[in-house]
C-alpha cells in the first residue's frame, strides 16, 4: 500500500499491510502496517491509496465531522467530571456548596 495524502516525508512510501482495524472514539479506519524503520504502526486509511468501500458522504456544510463533534463532546463531559465544585457566597459572606450538601451557617 502507497502513502499518498500522508505529510510531506511520508508521502509515496510503500508499506506493507498486516491488518486493519476502526478507531473506537473517531470511527476512522486505520491500518497496522509494518513502518519504515521495522516497527508495527498504525496509519489512517485516508492517507493511502486503498479503495473505498463506500464513498464518504458530502461535508454537510457545518464546522467538523461527526466524529470530531462527538470527540469534542466527550472531552467536555470528561472535564466537567475533573471540575472542581464551585462555591457560591450567599448572604452575610457565609459560604454555601452549590449542588449538594449544605453547610450550616454561622453567625
Amino acid at each position: 500500500m502507497r502513502l499518498t495524502a500522508a505529510p510531506a516525508g511520508l508521502r509515496d512510501v510503500v508499506l506493507e499491510v498486516l491488518g486493519w482495524r476502526t478507531d473506537f472514539v473517531s470511527g476512522e479506519t486505520v491500518l497496522r502496517c509494518r513502518l519504515a524503520d521495522g516497527s508495527v504502526g498504525e496509519i489512517p486509511a485516508r492517507w493511502t491509496d486503498v479503495p473505498w468501500r463506500n464513498e464518504p458522504e458530502p461535508p454537510l456544510g457545518g464546522f467538523g465531522s461527526p466524529a470530531a463533534w462527538r470527540l469534542l463532546l466527550a472531552r467536555g463531559e470528561r472535564l466537567a467530571k475533573q471540575r472542581p465544585q464551585r462555591v457560591r457566597r450567599v448572604a452575610r459572606g457565609v459560604a454555601k456548596r452549590s449542588g449538594g450538601g449544605r453547610m450550616e451557617a454561622r453567625s
